[in-house]
């Protein structure tokens, strides 16, 4: 019997292959009529940065502010951990804190609310966020992929790795010269975010994030839903008549 395999070589390849992976799932759908881009490019016209898979508003910031932390490490710290990993194990830690939050329930829009400490996921919030983050200039980095932008930070840190003596914790003030700002993140920074436990928005995300969308992305049907409100008004339900729209902020 056959089985499929891959060499788990970065991150990059490993978001790639799970991607396909997906599409053999039982419950995927086979494009055979080649409409998939189509329906694909239109929804990237309409809404922009958004995605089903996507749950709640509040990871666009989660994640925005883990990478602010990471870059507000000293060079020493930096040059002995690794963005990817940096990022991997804050949004893990995050899940969990959010799974005891929210009781383990489905429902309030927590990516793995069924894990448990010591499990882990095959996608993160920063990949199904990633397009999101670039539209809406919460990164701003050339529109790298995901695996791209961790790419571009491997140089970095050899570089800072060779002005840290072993066992030492301080380096050269020269020795982060020419790297400011390279993150590319465009939020203010807030400390403790591996703290979190809400995926409520603070208000002043909510008004940055209605900013964000408007001067943006700003032809968007998403931009003309927030500045229309009769519009607005014949989206936000359902066939029910709950606020199914809503639920992602």
């Amino acid at each position: 019997m056959a089985e499929l395999g891959w060499l788990d070589l970065s991150k990059a390849y490993k978001t790639k292959i799970t991607a396909v992976l997906d599409f053999l799932k039982p419950e995927g759908r086979v494009d055979e009529l080649g409409i998939g881009i189509i329906r694909d490019s239109i929804a990237d016209y309409l809404f922009p940065g958004v995605s089903t898979i996507q749950t709640r508003a509040k990871y666009f910031y989660i994640v925005s502010y883990i990478l602010q932390e990471y870059f507000k490490q000293k060079p020493a710290f930096r040059a002995k951990n690794s963005l990817e990993k940096f990022l991997e194990n804050n949004e893990r830690e995050i899940m969990y804190r959010l799974g005891e939050a929210y009781n383990h329930e489905d429902g309030h829009g927590v990516i793995g609310i069924t894990k448990r400490r010591g499990e882990s996921l095959a996608r993160y919030p920063s990949t199904i966020y990633w397009n999101g983050l670039q539209k809406f200039k919460f990164i701003d980095f050339n529109q790298y992929s995901f695996g791209a932008y961790l790419n571009a930070f491997k140089k970095v840190v050899d570089d800072l790795k060779s002005n840290v003596v072993e066992g030492d914790d301080s380096v050269n003030d020269d020795s982060d010269a020419g790297h400011e700002n390279i993150s590319g993140v465009r939020v203010k920074h807030k400390p403790n975010v591996g703290e979190t436990t809400s995926l409520e928005l603070e208000p002043d995300e909510a008004e940055d994030f209605e900013y964000r969308i408007k001067n943006y992305q700003s032809e968007s049907l998403l931009a003309e839903l927030i500045t229309n409100e009769k519009l607005y008004n014949l989206f936000k339900l359902d066939n029910s008549g709950k606020e199914r729209f809503c639920e992602v902020c």
